[in-house]
């Protein structure tokens, strides 16, 4: 089967305040901010919750347990973004969240692929999100949809074990994400996977149009990757 990628893009955020409830808060305003929309989330990260984790634990050590403070313990959780984001951008269907560095993207992708199966027409948003730094994060989105109607500013399909070496694994989901977004912005195939999970195939179209709207502006075309 093959998805159509009808959004997609990756941005990445400097922050004061690198705690994991101000980076889901800053991925959910960015997706809701460029318009992603979708039927079902699928969200990549390697340390979602875990500087609130230790942050938490460490406290609980100082003070003692019963007398943590509280507040911020729902961010301590891996799936604390994924519900971040689904509910800024109003997803009513499945989410999931997978913890890791590519193969998370990989099995994200796997997924968004059986749910796009399962309900011909729908949107599946996989996102990846991750800490690069002491106070760096980066985030990346892609929106797929079996709509042949939709515009698509390029396709992904799963693909058996490719010819030609593939570029080594060795980074986040993000990177890995973000790489292969601006192969696909350039007008180039991109590779993702691993004998081990699979592979994924990102496609450029052969032609994009420009469509423009009332005010002269660009609607889609090369710009609608955002943020690369």
């Amino acid at each position: 089967m093959t998805a159509r990628v009808v959004r997609a893009g990756h941005w990445t955020s400097s922050q004061v305040d690198s705690g994991d409830g101000a980076v889901a808060r800053w991925a959910a305003g960015t997706l809701a901010g460029d318009r992603f929309q979708a039927d079902a989330l699928l969200l990549a990260t390697l340390d979602s919750g875990a500087r609130e984790s230790i942050g938490f634990w460490r406290s609980s050590r100082e003070t003692g347990f019963p007398y943590a403070n509280p507040r911020p313990f729902p961010w301590t959780l891996s799936n604390s973004s994924t519900g971040r984001i689904a509910q800024a951008l109003g997803i009513r269907g499945p989410t999931y969240t997978l913890v890791g560095r590519s193969e998370a993207l990989i099995g994200a992708l796997g997924h968004a692929m059986d749910e796009l199966e399962t309900r011909p027409g729908s949107r599946a948003l996989v996102v990846a999100l991750d800490g690069l730094g002491m106070q760096v994060s980066q985030l990346a989105a892609m929106c797929l949809s079996t709509d042949p109607a939709s515009y698509a500013v390029g396709s992904v399909v799963a693909c058996g074990r490719p010819d030609a070496p593939a570029d080594p694994d060795g980074g986040t989901a993000s990177q890995t994400l973000a790489a292969a977004l601006d192969r696909l912005a350039g007008g180039k195939e991109a590779l993702v996977g691993s004998d081990r999970d699979g592979w994924f195939s990102f496609t450029p179209p052969s032609e994009i149009p420009t469509l423009v709207r009332e005010d002269g502006e660009p609607l889609v075309g090369s710009d609608d990757i955002v943020g690369v």
